[in-house]
């Protein structure tokens, strides 16, 4: 629908993280989702330069008049990055606008909090001790000094500030998409809101199974507990009164420089006193933990069952370039295996490509030295 009234939206996913990855040298500085599949300083130049290219090939062939790149990783690029980005950006289009949707502060340093407890990167005692405030004061110096101020268009982060409540209509309304076809796009609901009664849950499961242990992911935690999480109904999510009251001045002068940049109202959400059912003490919610966590880790084991399965059968019907999208599909958001790398070579085995072939089980016996089925099999 895009493409039919002149618009263009890159097909490399739905979070254009890759244009991050392409104005980003650092990998260290790159998402985590991506930053942790890049075995090496090897690897990582690669993929960049995979994503420089997809930037430059896809904006040469599109005859579309508008181009359209969305991703919350572009919020936290550096003066040089975001110089990189417009210099990657300008040769090919005579204007570029930059549309950013701002909350009251109050509002992201809750946010924030909702999304390392849901994580388990941080604990509600953590977050509770230090609120994070973002401080929008960084943008002096990346985006309105290399884009410009007029170039930004800052609206608020609110239902009853958005176009019908909705940040869809609102965002098509900003860069001119008919009303047509905003209302056809299909709204499709990820990364929902915890409850309070999540949100004491998830945290309870971060003391049972920490994210991370020395910096690596933990293997015992399930990756599948932020959608069980989110069905929990309860009490409005939000860090303690008295955490807000030691941010407020903090606050409120972030909330009065958004003000002066951008002219918007940004009213503060009323704070709300944590407390946690009386009748859920640590031990039930270390069980519940459990349960959960469990229950997760089972599906995931399912699911990634099923998958692969899926993948032998589209071998067998001799449907090795469909299984080969599958398979990347697959281990793009869980950490590779030996049995990414004993598929695929499976996969070029029924193309014929003996080459790619040999080329994976050695990158496998690279990752994985001690994997005797990779070595068998080589």
């Amino acid at each position: 629908m895009l493409a039919e009234n002149n618009y263009f939206y890159p097909g490399w996913g739905q979070n254009h993280t890759f244009l991050a990855v392409c104005a980003v040298e650092d990998i260290q500085r790159w998402p985590f989702p991506i930053r942790r599949r890049m075995d090496n300083l090897k690897s990582g130049r690669e993929f960049r330069q995979k994503c420089l290219d997809y930037l430059s090939n896809s904006l040469v062939e599109t005859d579309h008049e508008t181009v359209i790149f969305s991703s919350e990783s572009l919020s936290f690029l550096s003066t040089t990055e975001c110089q990189t980005l417009y210099d990657l950006l300008t040769p090919f289009f005579s204007k570029i606008v930059v549309v950013c949707y701002v909350r009251h502060p109050l509002s992201y340093a809750n946010s924030h909090a909702q999304q390392a407890i849901k994580g388990g990167m941080r604990t509600l005692r953590e977050l509770n001790e230090a609120a994070i405030i973002f401080h929008h004061s960084i943008y002096e110096k990346s985006y309105y000094k290399v884009f410009g101020k007029d170039s930004i268009i800052a609206r608020e982060f609110e239902n009853n500030a958005l176009l019908n409540g909705d940040i869809i209509d609102d965002f098509c309304s900003v860069v001119g998409i008919p009303s047509s076809v905003s209302t056809c796009i299909s709204r499709v609901r990820v990364n929902e809101s915890l409850s309070m009664e999540g949100a004491l849950i998830s945290d309870a499961i971060s003391e049972i199974a920490p994210r991370y242990i020395d910096g690596k992911w933990n293997n015992e935690r399930s990756m599948n507990l932020s959608g069980i999480l989110t069905e929990i109904s309860g009490g409005r999510f939000s860090t303690s009164a008295i955490t807000h009251y030691h941010i407020a001045d903090k606050i409120e002068k972030e909330a009065e420089y958004i003000r002066a940049k951008f002219g918007l109202s940004l009213t503060p959400p009323k704070p709300e006193k944590v407390q946690s059912n009386p009748m859920w003490g640590p031990n039930t919610l270390r069980d519940i933990g459990l349960l959960f966590n469990k229950m997760g880790n089972r599906i995931e084991k399912l699911k990634f069952d099923n998958s692969i399965l899926s993948i032998r059968l589209l071998l067998s019907d001799n449907k090795p370039n469909i299984a080969l999208a599958q398979l990347e599909q697959v281990f793009d958001k869980i950490p590779l295996s030996p049995e990414y790398f004993l598929l695929k070579a499976s996969i070029y085995e029924k193309m014929g490509s003996e080459d790619k072939e040999i080329a994976a089980l050695r990158s496998g016996i690279e990752k994985f030295p001690d994997s005797k089925k990779i070595r068998n099999s080589l």
